[in-house]
């Protein structure tokens, strides 16, 4: 649950498909960051497109400095507030509003300007500026615990808060710039939302109620950020530079590995690797030790990486620049006329794969360089192997209330150069939370907390252990089910399914259930069990009829083909006995006029558009209609039916078959949505010779 300082809330519409950019939400508007946005939802109406602040009391807002957020997706042009329209451009915006004692103030975006081809964004707002106010975003965890212990006697008891950061997905290979950000609103497949992933935090800043005063150290898994800066993560790994200094645009993927001096060590298989996104500028810098004069480059490919190199490449110095330049083939660059000085930028203008370049495995936004030669004193050397141990208060833990905890984060050199996850502890004095409302949050300018563990030892002692156990084996997981589990048991204990909980879980020792679950920590299935208890299966009860009926629907189905293919014996009339009369055969039917074919074809589409969709609708209408123009008999869309439920649809699921993706691909419908108009066809098909029979049966009487 999200809380405020400084307004009551903050809220936008938004589909359910949003959520999953939570980095864009209401509050990166008001966040005082000039690197972060609220996005409209471009799948709402204009009229829903607004934000909208709730403030503590009422209060005057004579104006407000509004900057929109516009990219290639969409640009906006006007905002609308207080029912007045203001026509915005790129930039701060001061729009004058004059209001008095009001509670709450919305912004709608009134105006988009989109692209004429492609998929449009709906806009958004970089920030929003009300004099006086300031907007901070503290996440609140659930409070279940917290309450059931207050007033507790907890000196036997040690206490644990674990916090982990609110991210996007691989959050430990995090670039710092990407494409636009409408772009991920917009994307046709979920490859593009994951590429341009982003994070909702990036430090963590939590409120909780503690049951009692306690002194908490800390440990925690840590990342490189992504936004630290080369140099000192130079510094922190120990690359001796003689005095230079490098530094980058950026690295791919936040890798600290691709850093900026690793273009002068050299070692091309250890390169620097840049990220290449259109209309992002890509630059590598060098500052020397002293002045040097330069009159030739040679960059060196990567090597072992399938990235663009680059063949375009503009130099520039305090006071001065080159032309565009382009890299030869052997990737010499000859400069104008000879320069002298001490710090340079290289900004890389234009790159490409080398020829070949097979597409599997391209790294398509990196652009790398393996050595780069030519400035005279600069050079890096960075050790191999070893570890990389950062100074204490690399990362901190602070308390709203006072004080703070100060973090060393130690780690392999392999996992440091490759952004994996590192430790880090407490390395000072314990942080001192009290009992009741607080607010703790981490700071950090090289690293990003992942997760958090505070943890609080009882004071008098934890009392004597009693039942417990271990899991032997985690068992194997099954659709709705896991099996083969083996528990080792100290004595009565919980066990615990980490799955979200739902009555419908059952739990089975050594064959004998356990009944219904409990919540626990919040969120898990939960049964008390026996010192006895060693082999555990666990099983969603609900899914057993749903197994039967997949059974009946399966003998259902086979008798039904059956029928098909078993010629049943005729019945002989009685004597006496009339026949009954046969169902009247509607083939030939005789072609409908244009006209009234258009009308039954409109009637009917509006009909079926409610039914099943509005676009298959305007689908039905000239479908229906030259189906009766041309007069086309029951029998040919009975079979037409047919074939396409029988085969077409079963060869399209197959066909279309999206990659799995591990449960995360949000587009997964939308793949196969080409198998569910072919099926809507054939069902309207059905019913056009349904109804088609039936009325010539009527006629006929």
């Amino acid at each position: 649950v999200a809380q405020y300082d400084g307004v009551r809330y903050l809220h936008a519409p938004s589909s359910p498909g949003f959520a999953q950019f939570p980095e864009h939400r209401p509050f990166a508007a008001v966040d005082g960051s000039s690197g972060t946005e609220w996005l409209a939802d471009s799948s709402l109406a204009l009229s829903r497109r607004w934000l909208e602040v709730g403030f503590l009391a009422p209060r005057d807002v004579d104006h407000i400095d509004v900057v929109p957020y516009s990219d290639e997706r969409g640009v906006v042009t006007a905002l609308e507030v207080a029912g007045r329209t203001f026509a915005v451009h790129p930039g701060v915006n001061r729009l004058e509003l004059h209001l008095r004692h009001v509670d709450a103030l919305r912004v709608r975006i009134a105006g988009v300007r989109q692209p004429k081809v492609g998929k449009g964004g709906a806009g958004g707002i970089t920030e929003l500026g009300i004099p006086g106010l300031q907007v901070r975003e503290w996440l609140r965890p659930p409070t279940l615990a917290e309450s059931a212990l207050a007033g507790r006697d907890l000196r036997r008891d040690a206490l644990t808060y674990l916090f982990a950061r609110t991210t996007g997905d691989d959050p430990f290979l995090r670039g710092p710039v990407g494409a636009p950000a409408q772009t991920k609103q917009t994307q046709d497949r979920g490859s593009g939302i994951i590429r341009d992933r982003g994070d909702a935090e990036t430090q963590v800043a939590r409120a909780i109620d503690p049951p009692a005063t306690r002194a908490y150290r800390a440990d925690a898994w840590v990342s490189v950020a992504p936004t630290a800066p080369d140099d000192a993560l130079d510094a922190l790994a120990g690359t001796r530079t003689a005095g230079a200094a490098f530094t980058s645009s950026s690295r791919y993927e936040g890798r600290p590995g691709f850093r900026a001096s690793s273009a002068f060590d050299g070692d091309p298989a250890r390169p620097w690797v840049g990220i290449w996104v259109a209309a992002q500028p890509t630059w590598i810098r060098a500052h020397l030790p002293r002045a040097e004069t330069l009159r030739r480059l040679r960059f060196v490919a990567p090597s072992g990486l399938a990235v663009r190199r680059p063949t375009r490449v503009r130099l520039s110095w305090p006071g001065g620049a080159t032309p565009a330049l382009a890299v030869a083939p052997d990737g010499r660059v000859a400069l104008p006329a000879p320069v002298h000085a001490r710090d340079f930028r290289l900004d890389i203008l234009a790159a490409a794969f080398p020829p070949g370049t097979p597409r599997t495995g391209r790294a398509d936004r990196a652009v790398g360089i393996g050595e780069l030669s030519g400035l005279g004193g600069a050079s890096a050397a960075s050790p191999r192997g070893g570890a990389v141990t950062s100074p204490c208060g690399a990362v901190r833990v602070r308390s709203t209330a006072g004080g703070s905890l100060g973090l060393r984060v130690r780690g392999s050199r392999a996992a440091f150069d490759a952004g994996s996850p590192l430790r880090a502890a407490s390395c000072g004095a314990p942080l001192s939370l009290p009992a009741g409302h607080g607010r703790v949050f981490t700071e950090g300018e090289l690293f990003r907390i992942a997760v958090l563990r505070l943890r609080s030892p009882a004071p008098a002692g934890p009392p004597a252990v009693a039942g417990g156990g271990r899991v032997v084996d985690p068992g194997r997981e099954g659709r709705g089910a896991r099996d083969g589990v083996r528990v080792a048991m100290n004595g009565p204990a919980w066990l615990v399914l980490a799955e979200s909980y739902s009555p419908g879980w059952r739990a089975y020792c050594d064959g004998r259930s356990l009944g219904a679950p409990q919540v626990i920590d919040g969120f898990a299935n939960g049964w008390r069990a026996g010192p006895a208890c060693r082999r555990v299966h666990f099983a969603f009860a609900p899914n057993r009829p749903v197994y039967w009926a997949y059974a009946l629907s399966g003998l259902a189905a086979l008798a039904l083909l059956a029928l098909l293919v078993v010629r049943r014996r005729r019945r002989v009339p009685v004597p006496d006995e009339a026949p009954p009369p046969p169902l009247p055969d509607p083939d030939p039917v005789a072609r409908w006029p244009l006209g009234r074919a258009v009308a039954v074809g409109l009637a009917a589409g509006v009909v079926l558009a409610f039914a099943f969709s509005i676009r298959s609708g305007l689908a039905i209408v000239p479908g229906l209609a030259l189906l009766l123009w041309l007069g086309i008999g029951v029998r040919r869309m009975v079979l037409v039916a047919g074939a396409l439920l029988a085969l077409a649809v079963p060869v399209l699921y197959l066909v279309l078959l999206p990659k799995d993706e591990g449960g995360f691909s949000f587009t997964y419908p939308v793949d196969l949505i080409a198998p569910h108009w072919v099926g809507v066809a054939a069902v309207v098909l059905l019913i056009v010779a349904l109804v088609r029979t039936l009325a010539a049966a009527r006629a006929r009487h």
